[in-house]
């Protein structure tokens, strides 16, 4: 991470005021501030991504155990580098410009059997599936899984460390692999929390969809919403989307965009509340949660969307904006396990959230929110 005075132009040959190496990374961000908000309350909390061999790893691992972050479940790759992110930091604008450099093996679904179960689990390779399909259901969503020949059964096993396991929280990247993880997930464990945080467009073989934008007929991301109980969608990507207006009397504002994701998604499901949440940055955060169970005892029961919106709580003086996201995110499920994480209350949990995002920022890192009241 690099600070400058001003963000640099191309060709130019200037100095930083201070550089630091972190550990970073969304998971591992939302993570740390879920183990620091819950020090009193001590939850366990386990990270599960890919990593390099053990002698790279190291500095990460170190970093994890130091906030009581468990590592077991993390699958080790000796023939790839650790992912690097480059920071240029602005302190004219306060932006942070991110070149990031993807060299790890991605998560398969393999690895996660695997590592969950304590032994290793041969799967079926996914066969060909139909990319246009629409899963706008939890039926139909796993009916798509069928495609992928994941288990339906479950596998026999002395231990499995799902068993124990209230809430997971997902990075929505390579769709395929997270698509066969929730699948089982979801028919294996259902009493199970899912969260997914989709903060960019992705498609089925890859993790670069930059060519998709509002014109778009599908994305295909969208697909993993009907595992989720609760989704995080970045500014970024409702901003690509075309709801960029942020005044309320305008059309395609993030408040419609929830409006439409809950009436794509959130109507069709039977029992389980889907909730959908868009940090809005410096201006705040907008959720809204619909519960569709009512209407399997009144068929002509329907349910208004309530979007609720938390105005931002800026520090005095913004110091470190790097992590404000991952912070929110990682505020927000603190909140809504620590005040029943199926029927929290929304709008105070969107507030909470942007208390402990706007405390941050006016830190550097991000042990400062173990201090925050």
């Amino acid at each position: 991470i690099c600070s400058v005075s001003e963000y640099p132009k191309e060709d130019d040959k200037i100095r930083c005021s201070s550089s630091a190496l972190r550990v970073g990374g969304n998971a591992r961000n939302s993570a740390v501030v879920l183990s620091l908000l819950n020090q009193r309350n001590k939850i366990d909390i386990y990270c599960m991504a890919s990593l390099s061999s053990v002698q790279r790893s190291a500095f990460v691992v170190s970093d994890l155990h130091q906030y009581g972050i468990n590592t077991d479940l993390c699958p080790f790759f000796d023939t790839h580098e650790m992912t690097v992110s480059y920071i240029i930091v602005s302190a004219k604008t306060k932006s942070r410009t991110i070149i990031n450099y993807p060299c790890l093996k991605p998560l398969s679904f393999e690895d996660f059997m695997e590592h969950v179960t304590q032994q290793s689990q041969p799967q079926a390779q996914p066969q060909g599936v139909d990319n246009s399909v629409l899963l706008k259901s939890i039926d139909t969503a796993l009916q798509f899984i069928d495609t992928f020949n994941a288990p339906s059964t479950p596998v026999p096993l002395s231990r499995c460390i799902l068993d124990d396991i209230q809430a997971i929280h997902i990075e929505a990247r390579w769709i395929k692999s997270m698509m066969q993880i929730l699948g089982y997930i979801r028919r294996q464990y259902p009493s199970i929390f899912i969260s997914i945080e989709i903060e960019k467009e992705r498609l089925y073989d890859s993790d670069d969809a930059r060519n998709l934008g509002p014109q778009s007929d599908a994305y295909p991301v969208n697909d993993l919403i009907s595992f989720a109980d609760l989704v995080f969608f970045s500014r970024q990507l409702v901003r690509n989307r075309g709801y960029a207006q942020e005044q309320t009397d305008h059309d395609n504002t993030p408040k419609q965009f929830i409006e439409h994701i809950i009436e794509q998604y959130g109507k069709n499901r039977v029992a389980r509340p889907l909730t959908v949440v868009v940090p809005w940055g410096e201006t705040g955060a907008y959720g809204a949660r619909y519960d569709c169970s009512l209407a399997l005892y009144d068929e002509s029961y329907q349910q208004d969307i309530e979007v609720q919106f938390s105005p931002s709580f800026p520090p005095q003086n913004v110091v470190d904006t790097i992590g404000a996201g991952d912070t929110f995110n990682g505020a927000y499920l603190s909140y809504a396990m620590k005040n029943n994480i199926w029927k929290y209350d929304v709008a105070q949990c969107l507030q909470y959230a942007c208390k402990v995002a706007g405390y941050k920022v006016g830190y550097e890192g991000f042990d400062c929110v173990e201090n925050f009241v």
